[in-house]
């Protein structure tokens, strides 16, 4: 087994490939939420019989992108704090040892096979 120690991670890096998967998350959780409220405003449109259809589709369109936007502004912030944090304790104190081995070649396997 090798040693490394992680000494630094590059700010710009970490944030936006971070940011970009909590924006698809917070997209994904929007959409959910999105088919929810089509579900609570289709109900409710059932049972008092007052028309709340156009909300639910303004919900629709709305609800994903604000997700979206909410977690990858959160992921933003969040991550440049961690990673400022983590390069100045790095910095002064040292980094975080990480074990490695490399993988032996076991051959191929997959559409190609033993050509």
């Amino acid at each position: 087994m090798r040693k490394m120690v992680l000494a630094r991670i590059d700010l710009w890096s970490a944030v936006t490939r971070i940011s970009l998967a909590m924006a698809a998350c917070g997209f994904v959780l929007g959409v959910l939420a999105a088919l929810w409220a089509a579900v609570l405003a289709t109900s409710f449109t059932a049972a008092t019989g007052i028309d709340v259809t156009a909300v639910g589709f303004a919900l629709i369109v709305l609800l994903p992108l604000i997700g979206a936007f909410a977690l990858g502004v959160t992921g933003v912030v969040a991550v440049f704090v961690f990673v400022a944090v983590f390069n100045l304790i790095a910095g002064k104190f040292g980094g975080i040892e990480v074990e490695y081995e490399e993988k032996k070649d076991e051959g191929t396997f997959g559409v190609y096979g033993d050509l």
